[in-house]
C-alpha cells in the first residue's frame, strides 16, 4: 500500500464537543439551518452552538480550547417555541406578536445552557443543549470574567460560513420539537409489570 500524507482540513468547520452532562454557561457562537429526520421525514431546524465558557479541554495536540455543544430547536418562531424562548432569553426581551426579528443578533450574547448526552443507534455518544436559560444576577461578575478570559486566550472565529462537521445524519429528538402535541405519537400496550422497590 502507498504511504499517505495526512492533509489539514480545507475550509473552516464547526466541530462539537462531548462533555459531562451539566449547566454551564454558553456563549451562542453560530445559528445554522438543517434538516431533522423524522421517522423517515425531513424537518427543518436550527442548529445553535454554544461555546461553553467555564470548561476548557486539552485537544491532541497539547493545546487548551474551550468546548462547543450543540442544541437543536424547530423553525417554529412563536412564545411556545424553543427557538423563541432560547432567543429571548440570550436577548434579554420577548419579541411581540408580529414582530420581525434577526435570529443572528443573539450571536455573541451569553446564557446558562443544560446539556445532556445523547447515544446514537451507532453507539456514538454526544452532548446536546436541551434548554437556555437566564444567568442568576449572582454570577453576572463571574460571567464578564469568564468572557474577557475567553476574549483574550483565543482568536475570535467567525462561524458565519463555516460548514458543520458530521459523522452521521441528526435523528430525531424530543427537544427538537417544540410543540409535542401536534406530533401524534402510536401508544404502546402496556406491559404487565411485577412489583418492584423504587430506590430514592
Amino acid at each position: 500500500m502507498p504511504k499517505v500524507k495526512v492533509e489539514a482540513s480545507k475550509g473552516s468547520f464547526i466541530e462539537t464537543t462531548t462533555v459531562r452532562e451539566g449547566t454551564y454557561i454558553g456563549l451562542l457562537k453560530a445559528i445554522k439551518e438543517g434538516t431533522l429526520n423524522w421517522n423517515g421525514e425531513e424537518r427543518p431546524v436550527f442548529r445553535w452552538f454554544f461555546v461553553i465558557l467555564d470548561k476548557k479541554f486539552q485537544k491532541d495536540d497539547g493545546t487548551i480550547d474551550y468546548a462547543t455543544v450543540e442544541g437543536l430547536t424547530s423553525t417554529k418562531f412563536t412564545p411556545r417555541s424553543n427557538a423563541y424562548k432560547w432567543w429571548s432569553t440570550l436577548m434579554g426581551r420577548k419579541p411581540a406578536i408580529g414582530e420581525e426579528v434577526e435570529l443572528e443578533d443573539a450571536i455573541g450574547h451569553v446564557a446558562q445552557i443544560v446539556v445532556k448526552n445523547k447515544t446514537s443507534k451507532s453507539g456514538r455518544t454526544y452532548s446536546r443543549v436541551v434548554d437556555v436559560v437566564p444567568v442568576p444576577e449572582g454570577m453576572k461578575k463571574y460571567v464578564e470574567q469568564l468572557i474577557e478570559t475567553y476574549e483574550n486566550s483565543v482568536e475570535d472565529e467567525d462561524y458565519s460560513d463555516a460548514d458543520i462537521e458530521e459523522e452521521e445524519p441528526i435523528e430525531a429528538e424530543t427537544e427538537a420539537e417544540d410543540e409535542p402535541e401536534e406530533i401524534i405519537v402510536p401508544k404502546k400496550p402496556k406491559k404487565k409489570s411485577k412489583k418492584v422497590a423504587k430506590l430514592d
